[in-house]
């Protein structure tokens, strides 16, 4: 009997659980445990993921693994640019702990990978296969996901400023202004796959006005903050309207036809971006002045 033949013979799940805790355990020796574990940020990641994804497993029979790959990413930048915000808005001010602050916020996105990498491991959907939920269904996984997003907001500036922290009628209106061009001007397009695209063009258009007017106001020494808050609340919107669409394709139907693992990967590449333009070393304009 070979190693393959055994190894075959294992009960998926079986095979699965296992896969899982060799993959944590290799991550948790690897790091230093003290300086990644942090109580809220496990909690606003894994509530709107984990749970939901049981949730929908057991109302609609939607895959867990897919489930996990498609939705851990958007959460995971959701939950720490609203703390990174607040961070970025007192920069001037604190900056002996900008490091540390951004160091904590940006747990969240290692966790969210972490889940993202298990859904992709553990994935067994049929290709072509169609899951559809009524709203009732999905009523739970937005509440838990408007929870920890209140949690997060609480956490950071709490209910009383978050109007004027995070809410931007000019940022909001590069998305509508997208969303009623796709919708309206695209022939036989659908409401989720309008979203989703929305999503990501509109985080690409708040980057790049964001840059503009970043080397148009950047001096040596001092951060063009506002610039910076078109880049931030863009990707919190775009990173929002993301889990909405694939919500709205369980609803509608669209799954399928939309290659979320696609865009996916560019919300990933964007939120790269994002952080090189947040944290990147010295420009040449620096360099030279």
């Amino acid at each position: 009997m070979t190693s393959r033949t055994i190894i075959t013979g294992i009960p998926s799940t079986v095979k699965k659980s296992l896969g899982v805790l060799f993959f944590i355990g290799c991550i948790i020796n690897a790091i230093p445990l003290g300086d990644f574990i942090q109580t809220s940020g496990l909690t606003v990641v894994i509530i709107p993921t984990i749970f939901s994804a049981l949730w929908l497993k057991l109302k609609v029979g939607f895959p867990v693994g897919r489930f996990l790959m498609l939705t851990s990413v958007p959460v995971g930048i959701l939950m720490t640019l609203f703390g990174m915000h607040d961070v970025l808005q007192s920069a001037d001010t604190y900056r002996e702990y900008l490091g540390a602050g951004a160091a904590t916020m940006l747990l969240t996105i290692f966790y969210a990978v972490i889940l993202t990498l298990v859904g992709y491991a553990i994935d067994e959907s049929e290709e072509g296969l169609k899951y559809k939920a009524d709203i009732k269904a999905l009523l739970l996984p937005v509440i838990l996901l408007l929870l920890m997003m209140i949690i997060a907001i609480q956490s950071s500036v709490g209910s009383e400023e978050f109007l004027s922290t995070y809410f931007s009628a000019a940022v909001a209106s590069i998305f509508f202004g997208i969303f009623c061009l796709l919708l309206l001007g695209k022939k036989q397009i659908r409401i989720g796959r309008a979203l989703v695209d929305t999503s990501i063009i509109g985080i690409i258009f708040s980057l790049i006005i964001s840059l503009v007017g970043w080397f148009n106001e950047l001096s040596l020494g001092g951060i063009p903050i506002d610039a910076l808050n078109i880049a931030t609340l863009g990707m919190i919107y775009g990173s929002l309207i993301f889990v909405a669409s694939f919500y709205t394709s369980i609803i509608t139907e669209e799954t399928t036809e939309i290659n979320f693992g696609v865009k996916n990967w560019h919300l990933i590449e964007l939120s790269a971006l994002y952080i090189l333009l947040v944290f990147a070393p010295p420009s040449i304009f620096e360099v030279f002045s």
